[in-house]
């Protein structure tokens, strides 16, 4: 029951992973927090483009905002289950492909064309040639049972093991394999050529064979669920340290502006100062400006007393005289 249910967890088909914005298949998932849909992260890149002048990322789907940091969409978390599923659905497409081109050869006549069904009766395959020999020459092959090759590869049926035959003793099927040759051989090249190698029987080598690719699966999957879980604590870590930034930026931010604070205040008191200084400093010389001035005047006045021969006034007029006297 439980490996039903991991079966149906693999997609049969690409209808649920593709990407909205591209209509691809999704490359590197990347999930948008604030509403949990996904898309390929080089289409949110690309989306953003458009939009450099905002700290956030609008859905094209749904419209929610979705925080946007100094790096923008590379801090967005990679949805590690549609990864998954995605690399599934890959390994799956991969599977069928290396089935297509794996597709033997007609075995029923010698022109090597690629095989279109199966003769479960004559233990051949047959292309398309050899397939309509089989339907129209019904008095030789009457009752035959054939399959196509693309349920057979679809899974939807069996054809069992296919012996192959030797390419030196025509007659005679490859169910021997030469572990010290490491070639599948008939029963009369054991007795001719390998009588004292090491020969298993086809039974016993396939099942050898299935074994050790059971084993690499299973581990294949078990170091297919740690780097999985690797890559889900890589991107726990990174949250973890956008959210550790981003809290230091905001105390050396609210630093800053205290410093800055501080800096106004000492600037603007500074610049009151100066400026009281340079008051001080102008009252000063204008009132040095103002006696100067007054000296002048009475300078003037005593030169034109002069100019009038009035001597003797010059000497009565006390200003003057203090004047002078200085």
């Amino acid at each position: 029951m439980a490996e039903k249910t991991e079966e149906e967890k693999v997609p049969n088909s690409s209808e649920n992973l593709t990407c909205p914005l591209c209509l691809d298949i999704f490359d590197e998932a990347t999930i948008l927090t604030s509403c949990g849909h996904t898309f390929c992260r080089k289409c949110l890149k690309n989306y953003d483009l458009s939009h450099q002048d905002l700290d956030h990322m609008i859905c094209p789907l749904c419209r929610n905002l979705t925080k946007l940091s100094a790096n923008r969409v590379d801090d967005f978390l990679t949805n590690v289950t549609v990864s998954g599923l995605v690399d599934d659905f890959h390994a799956k497409c991969g599977g069928m492909n290396a089935v297509l081109e794996m597709r033997p050869k007609c075995t029923a006549c010698k022109f090597q064309r690629d095989a279109v069904s199966f003769c479960r009766t004559c233990n051949n395959y047959m292309c398309e040639k050899c397939l309509d020999c089989h339907q129209n020459l019904t008095v030789v092959f009457e009752g035959h049972e054939i399959v196509s090759m693309q349920d057979i590869i679809n899974g939807k049926v069996s054809i069992g093991h296919l012996s192959e035959k030797c390419c030196i003793h025509k007659q005679e099927n490859k169910d021997m394999f030469c572990e010290d040759c490491k070639v599948h051989v008939c029963f009369k090249c054991v007795i001719v050529g390998h009588q004292i190698h090491k020969i298993k029987n086809q039974a016993d080598f396939e099942q050898e064979l299935r074994l050790k690719v059971n084993d690499l699966v299973q581990r294949c999957a078990t170091k297919k669920s740690e780097l999985e879980k690797n890559i889900q604590n890589v991107e726990v870590q990174r949250h973890e340290v956008y959210i550790a930034v981003q809290r230091l930026l905001g105390d050396v931010g609210q630093a800053y502006n205290i410093k800055a604070k501080k800096l106004e205040d000492n600037h603007r008191n500074l610049i009151e100062r100066i400026n009281a200084v340079k008051r001080s400093f102008d009252d000063d010389l204008n009132v040095l400006k103002s006696n100067d001035r007054k000296r002048i005047k009475i300078i003037c006045s005593s030169m034109t007393l002069v100019a009038n021969d009035r001597l003797g006034r010059l000497e009565t007029d006390s200003p003057v005289c203090s004047y002078l006297a200085l």
